[in-house]
């Protein structure tokens, strides 16, 4: 290894990153480092080829993409544990739920249609429950590493807003996420270029020149705006609002009084909070005295919401989709994670 370090200090900055990744996918492929074993410090790495720190952690990155490596939050670097399908047949699949309650949740309905779909398969679920803030804890991973012992993983809720990174060492499938992971994760979600065209048809339809797009930091809710506004440049003007998730108070001082415009709520959730402050205030109800309408069509299915006008998924088929795509994975190993874009329908509330 003296003489490797001295001939690579010799070399290009891309060289010695090359030959530091081809090193150890090398050991890695001929089992000198095992399924499970704890790489070397980065700094070790760093200074065995000669290179910084940031190109050891890029490199150990690019692993981690392909699939060989993973990177355990306080804990290091480890080669990744390849799961294989016992000869019975029969696989387990590990589903995260962003719900501490099945009565009052869209997850539980999607839950309903992965169970379905596992019972049709006779395959074994793992249930995982969290809330958000559980979730958003640096050690979440850690705490449920036994889930990635499954063949795959399900996540239903908006994982990708909370979580920096996850395992590769089994496919993943998310429902309401728009982050692969660098194609750990097949996701799934209502089409927001679908549900643009029905919104801007909508407030066409109703006279609206100008639409306020109420959002939320999470990455799916934000995409639907950002497409929602590009769309709706053509025949009017707009404005986004975006709420921080961590100041609750936020959704209170949208006061939503000018019935002028539109407005374009990109969640059941923001809709459902915003009409309990507007009654507050008013004593109203705001799905029937402003013009909105909303998207993925909680008010439908979950109890205390309001009634608005919404573009609504099934849940339960979109559980069910979650469940097959994971099937998919499993069995045709090396297939690529996919992007799932689901078609809502416009749901119109009685007045």
């Amino acid at each position: 290894f003296c003489a490797c370090a001295e001939m690579a200090a010799m070399k290009t900055s891309p060289s010695l990153y090359q030959e530091m990744t081809d090193y150890l996918e090398t050991m890695i492929a001929g089992g000198v480092f095992r399924p499970g074993e704890r790489l070397m410090p980065l700094r070790e790495l760093g200074n065995r080829f000669g290179v910084s720190p940031s190109t050891v952690r890029r490199g150990i990155e690019y692993l981690c993409e392909k699939g060989l490596l993973e990177m355990r939050h306080g804990s290091g670097t480890y080669v990744v544990e390849k799961r294989s399908v016992p000869e019975n047949g029969e696989r387990s699949v590990a589903v995260f739920i962003i719900s501490d309650d099945l009565r009052d949740s869209y997850c539980a309905h999607a839950l309903r249609g992965v169970q379905l779909e596992a019972a049709r398969r006779k395959w074994p679920l793992r249930l995982f429950f969290s809330t958000y803030e559980e979730a958003g804890a640096p050690d979440f991973i850690e705490r449920h590493r036994s889930a990635w012992q499954c063949n795959a993983v399900i996540m239903l809720g908006c994982y990708d807003g909370l979580l920096r990174q996850v395992p590769r060492c089994c496919p993943g499938v998310g429902m309401e996420m728009c982050n692969s992971y660098g194609g750990a994760f097949s996701v799934l979600s209502l089409d927001p270029f679908n549900a643009a065209e029905t919104a801007a048809d909508y407030f066409r339809e109703h006279g609206m020149c100008h639409v306020k797009i109420l959002s939320h930091e999470l990455p799916v809710f934000r995409m639907r705006a950002n497409v929602f506004r590009e769309r709706w440049a053509e025949f009017g003007t707009s404005e986004v609002v975006e709420f921080d998730s961590t100041d609750v108070d936020c959704y209170e001082r949208e006061p939503l009084r000018d019935d002028s415009c539109g407005y374009y709520v990109t969640s059941g959730t923001i809709f459902h909070v915003l009409a309990w402050a507007f009654h507050r205030e008013t004593g109203g109800e705001l799905g029937f005295e402003r013009r909105i309408l909303s998207v993925d069509g909680k008010s439908l299915i979950l109890p205390g919401y309001e009634p608005v006008d919404t573009i609504a998924l099934d849940w339960q088929d979109a559980g069910a989709l979650v469940m097959e795509e994971a099937g998919r994975r499993i069995e045709q190993p090396g297939t690529p994670a996919r992007r799932i874009f689901l078609n809502g329908t416009l749901k119109t509330a009685e007045r």
